[in-house]
């Protein structure tokens, strides 16, 4: 006997329309926000996992706001981190070098994972630093 294959496919609610999905997402946020509040544990959801319409997603950024930091991170593709009215709860947009965004999230955390400095690069530049006060002043100045 062969199996049957029955194809599923899921379509996409129309653009202006909220599918009633960004409340339960705006709730996990918060649920997200309370812990870190809390216990200083982070987390994320990633939008893209989510059923989400364009209205959704405007919903829920017109809900969070806008705070008062922003950062462009320019690494294969620019990623954006804007914070939202809400300290603690980040927007995070990864585009990929064609300008095409490959992921959306919020992150609740401090500073958003992208913007922290890696341990190794910050003991390269710790080097690189050592390096010039440790160089004759010409030499640092050139």
């Amino acid at each position: 006997m062969q199996d049957e294959v029955f194809p599923l496919r899921f379509e996409r609610a129309p653009a202006a329309v909220l599918t009633g999905n960004a409340r339960p997402v705006l709730a996990e946020v918060a649920a997200l926000a309370e812990r870190f509040a809390e216990s200083g544990a982070g987390g994320a959801v990633d939008l893209a996992a989510m059923p989400l319409s364009p209205a959704d997603v405007d919903w829920l950024r017109g809900t969070l706001g806008r705070g008062e930091v922003s950062a462009v991170i320019e690494a294969a593709g620019a990623s954006s981190v804007e914070e939202t009215a809400f300290a603690g709860v980040w927007w995070v947009t990864h585009r990929n070098p064609l300008g095409e965004v490959v992921a959306e999230l919020i992150e609740v955390a401090a500073v958003p994972a992208i913007i922290a400095a890696a341990r190794e690069d910050a003991a390269a530049g710790a080097a690189r630093l050592a390096a010039i006060v440790a160089a004759p002043a010409a030499e640092a100045l050139a």
